[in-house]
């Protein structure tokens, strides 16, 4: 009779809180009451004079910025980025998971007074003053206790930041330093070929430096090997890089954010395995040129010139230059860095293959048989001795 009335109850109980309403919870705006922005962050910057010298800020300066950068990735290490209209701060927390705190497009008030400024090889930085193992003041993160001492939220955070267009070498200037940027038409000197950041490659800091190529010059990516995409293949193609624009000195910087701040890149699969019943499509020619003998496919696309220091692709008639010939995974395509570069030495092949002479082989599609490696200042085929049609 106990075990019924046990059971009895049991029922009960569980019919009461299957049925019972919870409250959800609200989420409450944060609104900032205090001292209301009183300078910029470029006043912030003008107070820093000598390079080295940590600065202290002792008077009531507060200054409203946007986060556009944070640790979500791990890209980036205990610390967040933030900007306003003027220029930009790398502010280092003794936190991890700042994103949780400060997502991106979230608005914060900084109070300075009693933080420290300087910068890093010319790079702005803002934070706490402590004694570095050299024994010489420096700038530390913010000591965890002290975060909302000095960084104070205000509002929900805001949707579509828009990034700075880096179109020329104009363009690099130090007020868009620690800001969110975006260069457009860019290429990966490794794309296709090796790792974001591997963790064997790994050099100080736990980073790896790869090259993109923009309108502006030579830009360093630099990738933790924690990053969640530190593993993933360098894309192929021309597209865009949105992201955080640093220095080290002369040497211009760049920080991923995310893997999906790259647009547009090359989606093709690599495929083939070099036999010439299945020959390499041109994304794994590009990958696979390491010395090795293969068969490769791909649309007659073009030819090109001006080697080594002005290489440029042609891309309609007339075609002029005679040893060299464009292929490409697509008929349409118009971009040198998602091209194969295939030389035609002087004989049969150059007479026969050559847009000079043939500009009706413009689009078709070609296989051609020689050493996969680096031609014409990129990825490409030499000593080509054997092709075939692809009607």
């Amino acid at each position: 009779m106990k075990k019924v009335f046990l059971l009895i109850s049991l029922i009960g109980i569980m019919m009461v809180s299957c049925n019972e309403q919870f409250d959800i919870p609200e989420f409450i705006e944060p609104t900032y009451n205090g001292t209301p922005a009183n300078v910029s962050i470029y006043d912030i910057q003008q107070l820093h004079k000598l390079s080295g010298v940590v600065d202290s800020i002792n008077d009531d300066l507060v200054f409203d910025c946007i986060v556009v950068g944070n640790d979500k990735s791990g890209n980036i290490f205990k610390k967040i980025y933030v900007q306003d209209e003027t220029g930009g701060y790398d502010i280092a927390l003794d936190k991890s998971y700042t994103f949780n705190d400060f997502p991106i497009g979230q608005r914060l008030f900084i109070t300075c007074q009693g933080m420290v400024i300087g910068d890093y090889g010319g790079l702005p930085q803002l934070g706490c003053y402590y004694i570095n193992e050299q024994g010489q003041e420096d700038i530390g993160r913010i000591p965890n206790i002290y975060i909302d001492k000095f960084l104070h939220k205000d509002g929900f955070p805001m949707d579509n930041i828009e990034p700075t267009l880096i179109s020329s070498a104009a363009d690099l200037t130090n007020d868009k330093l620690n800001t969110l940027v975006r260069f457009d038409n860019i290429t990966f000197n490794d794309g296709g070929r090796k790792q974001f950041a591997p963790e064997g490659e790994a050099t100080t800091g736990g980073c790896i430096n790869r090259i993109f190529v923009s309108n502006a010059g030579n830009i360093t990516l630099r990738t933790s090997t924690y990053a969640d995409f530190a593993k993933d293949t360098i894309p192929m193609g021309t597209g865009s890089i949105i992201g955080i624009l640093t220095k080290y000195n002369s040497t211009w910087q760049f920080i991923l954010r995310s893997i999906d701040d790259l647009k547009g890149f090359s989606t093709i699969t690599p495929s083939g395995d070099g036999s010439k019943n299945n020959p390499y499509n041109i994304t794994s020619a590009i990958i696979n040129s390491d010395g090795r003998e293969g068969w490769v496919k791909g649309y007659i696309v073009g030819t090109a010139t001006g080697y080594p220091d002005n290489i440029t692709g042609i891309w309609t008639s007339p075609f002029m230059t005679k040893n060299i010939i464009l292929l490409a995974d697509s008929p349409n395509e118009t971009s040198l860095s998602n091209c194969y570069r295939v030389q035609l030495p002087a004989g049969n092949i150059q007479d026969e293959l050559n847009l000079s002479d043939h500009p009706e082989n413009y689009k078709k599609m070609v296989l051609v048989y020689g050493t996969m490696t680096n031609y014409y200042g990129g990825a490409g085929m030499r000593s080509t001795n054997n092709y075939e049609y692809d009607e």
